[in-house]
């Protein structure tokens, strides 16, 4: 779970873009890729979660522990 948010929504992006890009792992998804599921991961994040998602690296890193 992170910021309140089940991983498994998490989880369907990831396996949505890898099916669509037709790629085995997520290291093989293009910078695009990425960029798209950023967008969704921060979409799912602002619709589901009480709290914005944090800007600040150090925010993220203190938030991940």
């Amino acid at each position: 779970m992170a910021l309140g948010v089940d991983d498994d929504q998490f989880q369907g992006v990831l396996t949505r873009h890898r099916e669509r890009s037709e790629v085995l792992t997520d290291a093989e998804l293009t910078i695009e890729d990425l960029e798209a599921i950023v967008a969704e991961f921060t979409g799912i994040i602002g619709g589901s979660s009480a709290e914005p998602f944090p800007i600040d690296p150090m925010a993220q890193l203190r938030g991940s522990i």
